[in-house]
């Protein structure tokens, strides 16, 4: 990615060739990020019938016509997540459009977007979560049973994620969090505020090695691995 366009590298000419915009974003000029550290967070996550695609979404992507800034990548061209054209499966949250997210990531059998934009309310202690993938297309819906808002309980906001074995540890601001699966498909998370001294603003610097996540930022390094953050 770059400010504007995405690209896939051609192993043939050993250049990078531009992605097309297609369906319903077939008029769309391109992303328009207009500051580089509004970077672009992305998962693989297959269709219902298991063909390949690729979410992503950012804070910083100017929506298309329909007001959306989550795409997919399904191989040929980009297109419009939320846009029931390019996306028959989609179905909108209870709270509204969903415009954007800050993070996106395959979790726990479902679709996750983390710091979610819906309907021009940014939740920045929330992350918006799918029915559980299946055949039936219930991996992106979002107002099926097992689909939900889930809002960590403090006032700090999410700067950055990572998955640490079976649990989804959240940086914040000034805390950690992890986000630990329940045997509860209707309301599949609990989370776990971890004890810490302070957070980070590196809003995409947590990556997951040996069990731990680490992040780097203006406070320093620091390590999560589920029980503590130093």
């Amino acid at each position: 990615f770059d400010q504007n366009f995405a690209y896939l590298w051609n192993s043939g000419t050993n250049t990078f060739d531009q992605l097309a915009f297609g369906g319903s974003m077939a008029g769309y000029a391109g992303f328009n990020i207009t500051a580089k550290d509004f970077y672009i967070s992305g998962t693989s996550y297959p269709f219902a019938d298991n063909t390949a695609r690729f979410v992503f979404t950012g804070e910083g992507i100017t929506p298309n016509a329909n007001g959306s800034a989550v795409f997919f990548f399904d191989g040929t061209d980009i297109k419009d997540y939320t846009d029931i054209g390019d996306n028959p499966d989609y179905a909108q949250p209870p709270q509204g459009a969903l415009i954007r997210a800050n993070y996106v990531t395959w979790f726990n059998g479902r679709i996750n977007f983390i710091v979610p934009d819906i309907a021009g309310v940014s939740y920045l202690q929330g992350i918006l979560y799918s029915g559980i993938r299946d055949a039936g297309g219930n991996g992106d819906k979002f107002n099926v049973p097992g689909s939900g808002l889930f809002q960590c309980d403090t006032f700090q906001y999410i700067t950055g994620f990572a998955i640490i074995g079976q649990v989804l540890g959240l940086n914040f601001n000034e805390t950690a969090f992890v986000l630990e699966k329940t045997a509860d498909a209707f309301n599949p998370y609990f989370s776990r505020q971890i004890p810490c001294v302070e957070g980070t603003d590196a809003k995409f610097s947590g990556v997951s090695w040996n069990d731990i996540e680490y992040s780097l930022g203006k406070t320093g390094a620091l390590g999560l691995d589920g029980r503590r953050s130093l």
